[in-house]
């Protein structure tokens, strides 16, 4: 996403202090937050088994909480194509 949208890596405060991607890629705050991404999105999918609405509410909880990081936080912004 910060390759083929910058936009993506300017709306994340603790993203935008890496100059380039490679030194975006090389950092542990990347890699810490790729952990807790991956650690979401395997909770959803264990989830999707289920019938209760928890998964829908993880994910909705996991946009408004990014929604804080930017004022014109927008779907645009991460869809890549």
């Amino acid at each position: 996403m910060f390759e083929t949208n910058p936009e993506v890596k300017r709306t994340f405060e603790k993203f935008r202090q890496f100059g380039t991607t490679s030194e975006l890629w090389q950092s542990t705050i990347l890699e810490t937050h790729g952990m807790v991404v991956m650690n979401m999105l395997d909770e959803i999918i264990a989830g999707l088994d289920d019938d209760d609405e928890n998964v829908a509410e993880i994910i909705v909880e996991q946009g408004r909480s990014h929604a804080r990081f930017s004022d014109d936080f927008n779907e645009q912004t991460f869809w890549v194509k």
